[in-house]
């Protein structure tokens, strides 16, 4: 064994834990496989507070980078998803704070045609894809985050409590506050809320 190597015996699988063990003993193979895991679970938390795909890819490697100076930090009695789960949000939560300074989208700018797109199902759920992401853009983050972690990541309140740091209660009426919000915004901005849109329940 190499010294400051952390190695597991063979056909063993990391856990994420054993890999932020072994990536603080030095070994960066160790801290790959976490990347590996997690990367496109936090592109695509990021995506749905962020939007712009430039951001969200700037937002996880940005997330990816605090984990890795912080991993001394980490609490292995709890779950290494949670933990990844509070920085890619704090991150873009930071990301939004700073850009407060530009003009939030008005419902103005969300609204189009409601009319259907031609072309198939793809094309439909393409669209529809869209319009939540510009619906979700007019929401305030703390209301973003948990719409996002709850009905795209589809946690619960005590894990959306956990990562946000809030009382469970807390996270479950935000949450049900958010969905008044997009229900209101999607209404004003579409003229009703469409039975096919899963992410508020219809």
């Amino acid at each position: 064994m190499v010294e400051g190597r952390f190695q597991m015996g063979p056909g063993e699988a990391k856990s994420d834990a054993d890999c932020v063990r072994g990536a603080l003993a030095g070994d960066d193979g160790c801290f790959r496989i976490l990347v590996e895991r997690y990367e496109h679970r936090a592109f695509w938390t990021a995506r749905g507070l962020l939007g712009n795909d430039e951001d969200c890819r700037d937002a996880a490697q940005e997330a990816f980078l605090r984990i890795y100076r912080g991993l001394h930090t980490f609490d292995p009695k709890r779950r290494f998803s949670t933990w990844l789960y509070r920085i890619v949000v704090n991150v873009c939560i930071d990301h939004l704070r700073k850009a407060r300074h530009r003009k939030a989208p008005s419902l103005e700018q969300v609204g189009e045609p409601a009319a259907p797109p031609s072309g198939g199902c793809a094309l439909e759920q393409a669209e529809l894809k869209g319009r939540v992401e510009r619906i979700l853009a007019t929401l305030p983050p703390i209301y973003r985050s948990v719409m996002v972690l709850a009905d795209l990541e589809g946690l619960d309140s005590r894990k959306i409590g956990e990562i946000m740091n809030i009382p469970r209660t807390t996270a479950r009426w935000r949450h049900h506050r958010a969905r008044q919000l997009f229900r209101e915004a999607w209404k004003a901005a579409y003229g009703k809320t469409s039975g096919r849109l899963l992410l508020v329940g219809g």
